[in-house]
């Protein structure tokens, strides 16, 4: 698509996708869609940078090896989208710029892959917007595992906005590593967002209950779960467990982590988990020993701050649980900077240099424990070396 064509498109903006109305047919429509699209072969792509850099060589890998790329960004992304289309044809390109890169297509276009009865049942559901012969995505999509989970485009929703970045993606395949092999009676989602983590439990679970303070993420649970055929998973507006009853084998939660100063201007999503990141953290366990069955999993997304006298989690771990009979595992899965001045400013208040991304699994045992490891042993390779060259965020446009 060319620039005068981008400006045509964009003259009108789109109205935002009503989670609501996603009815089981826009469910079959979409899922329809995305199937016989090769959506997740789509992820292969990176997005386009006008830059080379350190993470070259690992897309190109991650590409002939089948794993996303769709994070990252690439100098070369018009040799892979050529790639792509040689393979799968016209349609998985078409679909990642929709439902990834979030752009409008020609409609004409869209009409060759796709049907106009499921282009109506989208457009009905208000998962696209049809405006001046283009069509505009109103959700975006990432494959996960077994799973699709739709969420929000526009982040300057105040209150509600419904988030979903690469630590999600992380995390649900650590759940499901920890969780293999097991069932469960009850599973418990926190914090649930777009239900992700919820969702990729339901079906080794009984029943999964997915719970938010924000009443339009519950709703976009029950569009996911619709849009994944899962029918027994129910959502409760609860903060952390003020609504919850009962005890659960499986308790997960995409908690607060970051750290951040405590002003508007620092950060626009709600993802402040403290100053140092695990204040909320500890609140939440501190609650939720009391609703983990006996022999229960609790694998918990939050982050270690690295101070200059070292990391402090197994630290404070020890100081608050360490007369209880629990192991705590913790998996490093990347390490994150701050990246705004405000951010920079905060960080040499309390004399921190980063924090790591990490999935604190809680089990009870004879004894007391701290174990550590890394989810992949390149964690620190990537999020050091490659950190200019991918986004957590997928709102992030590189230039």
């Amino acid at each position: 698509m060319n620039s005068d064509q981008l400006a045509a498109a964009d003259m009108t903006i789109a109205p935002g996708f009503n989670p609501a109305a996603f009815s089981p047919k826009a469910a079959t429509a979409l899922r329809t869609i995305l199937e016989k699209g090769f959506y997740r072969d789509s992820l292969r792509l990176p997005r386009p940078s006008q830059h080379y850099g350190l993470s070259e060589l690992s897309v190109f890998l991650g590409y002939f090896r089948k794993q996303r790329n769709c994070w990252g960004y690439s100098g070369l992304d018009g040799v892979y989208r050529k790639f792509l289309r040689s393979e799968k044809g016209p349609a998985a390109v078409y679909l990642f710029d929709l439902f990834w890169r979030a752009q409008p297509i020609q409609e004409n276009i869209l009409l060759e892959i796709i049907g106009e009865d499921q282009l109506g049942e989208l457009r009905e559901a208000s998962v696209i917007s049809s405006l001046n012969g283009f069509v505009h995505p109103n959700i975006r999509i990432i494959a996960v595992r077994h799973l699709y989970a739709m969420f929000d485009i526009d982040r300057t929703r105040t209150g509600d906005f419904v988030y979903f970045g690469s630590d999600s993606q992380d995390y649900v395949e650590i759940i499901e590593r920890e969780c293999a092999g097991r069932r469960f009676e009850r599973s418990l989602d926190l914090c649930t967002g777009s239900g992700v983590q919820g969702l990729s439990l339901a079906k080794q679970s009984d029943e999964v209950l997915c719970t938010d303070l924000n009443a339009r993420a519950l709703s976009y649970v029950k569009a996911n779960a619709l849009l994944n055929e899962l029918g027994n998973v129910r959502t409760l507006e609860s903060n952390l467990f003020s609504s919850i009853t009962g005890r659960f084998d499986c308790i997960t939660a995409n908690t607060p982590y970051v750290p951040m100063p405590d002003d508007a201007d620092a950060f626009d999503l709600p993802m402040r988990g403290g100053d140092l990141g695990i204040e909320f953290t500890f609140v939440l366990l501190e609650q939720a020993l009391d609703y983990l069955n006996p022999g229960g999993i609790a694998p918990i997304y939050t982050s270690d701050p690295i101070m200059e006298k070292g990391p402090l989690l197994a630290e404070e771990l020890s100081r608050k649980f360490g007369h209880l009979p629990l192991d705590f595992t913790q998996i490093n899965i990347f390490r994150s900077y701050p990246n705004t001045e405000r951010q920079r400013q905060h960080f040499k208040k309390h004399k921190m240099l980063a924090f790591d991304d990490c999935v604190l699994v809680v089990r009870s045992a004879s004894r007391f424990s701290v174990r550590k490891r890394a989810w992949h042993p390149s964690y620190y390779w990537r999020s050091r070396l490659l950190r200019n060259n991918y986004a957590a965020d997928p709102t992030v446009q590189k230039k």
